[in-house]
């Protein structure tokens, strides 16, 4: 398993749900996975993870047939221990033996922070983030404990509060017009 890491400094944007989303759309991009069904956890942070960017932009991939099916899971709390914050902990030990001067020392740090399958560093260019995604007002997920985009209802996400086996609640997300979905998502997440 290859593990990558997307970098930018501050010059190049902010660390918002913008930011993120755009991480995953060029990593997806990148053709790293041949698979049809997508399972993405996550931490509960709001403002990055548990979002209405985030929801839209799954929803998206799945309308338009990247994937057949995606679920996004968020740890619980109390149990917030995720692989990538091992990964993280690699990292800043070794800012602790290594000095930064310029972003592209970053990268190297990074790098050079695990031994065996090294972290793949890819840099962010300006052009690779996106100033706003969408943003479609109402949407509360902030409760939800999975998400799932499926194929089967394009316009809509199932959300899920706990594990057990109760029933999803389902969440229109793009609204009809004269019988067809609005995709303002394509527009506006397409570069």
């Amino acid at each position: 398993m290859q593990f990558y890491m997307r970098m930018w400094d501050k010059s190049i944007a902010s660390r918002g749900t913008n930011e993120i989303a755009s991480c995953l759309l060029k990593l997806i991009n990148m053709d790293i996975t041949n698979k049809k069904n997508l399972i993405i956890w996550s931490d509960n942070c709001a403002a990055q993870n548990k979002s209405r960017v985030m929801a839209l932009m799954f929803l998206f991939l799945v309308v338009i047939g990247l994937f057949g099916d995606i679920k996004q899971r968020f740890i619980l709390s109390g149990h917030s221990f995720l692989q990538c914050d091992s990964d993280f902990a690699l990292i800043e030990k070794r800012k602790k033996v290594a000095k930064a001067f310029i972003p592209s020392d970053q990268l190297k740090i990074v790098q050079d922070s695990k031994i065996v399958k090294p972290f793949q560093t890819v840099p962010m260019l300006e052009s690779d983030v996106a100033d706003q995604l969408i943003f479609i007002k109402n949407l509360n997920i902030s409760k939800a404990c999975c998400i799932q985009y499926d194929v089967s209802k394009a316009s809509s996400v199932s959300v899920k509060q706990s594990y057990d086996n109760e029933a999803a609640d389902t969440i229109k997300m793009l609204k009809k017009e004269n019988n067809k979905h609005e995709r303002c998502a394509v527009s506006v997440i397409s570069s």
